[in-house]
């Protein structure tokens, strides 16, 4: 009975995002994704989606900073199984690395990178996440 009051959290997770694409590309390759969209990469049992930024408190261009932050992005990945989980990864911090399955994701870039004269608007950001196949 427990487990029934989990299941309608579990589908809010691991609801698909809107707009998906598919990408034909390795997964080795970066692949960008916008907020808010997930991408389906062609080939492989795999969709991403870029929930949101969780944090961004890097040094701004133009600003000398006696450490360079980090930021934050929630993703969620899904397969054809209906298997999913959401996570968080960082490009300072750790955790920097998710496994999933027979995959593993990795936050390459975050952009854009903020600056001194304008704020960011949250769904402005573009993550580049690199996929790798566990051997």
């Amino acid at each position: 009975m427990k487990y029934a009051r989990l299941l309608p959290l579990l589908l809010i997770v691991c609801a698909p995002v809107s707009l998906s694409q598919e990408r034909d590309a390795r997964v080795e390759d970066g692949v960008a994704i916008r907020q808010g969209r997930d991408v389906k990469i062609k080939g492989e049992d795999l969709k991403i989606a870029f929930l949101s930024v969780a944090e961004d408190s890097r040094c701004p261009d133009g600003v000398k900073c006696v450490w360079a932050g980090n930021a934050k992005v929630r993703l969620s990945v899904r397969n054809s199984k209906d298997e999913c989980a959401e996570f968080e990864l960082n490009t300072n911090l750790e955790p920097a690395v998710y496994d999933f399955g027979k995959y593993q994701i990795s936050l390459a870039h975050l952009s854009p990178y903020p600056s001194v004269n304008g704020e960011l608007k949250p769904r402005s950001y573009t993550a580049t996440v690199v996929v790798t196949k566990s051997k």
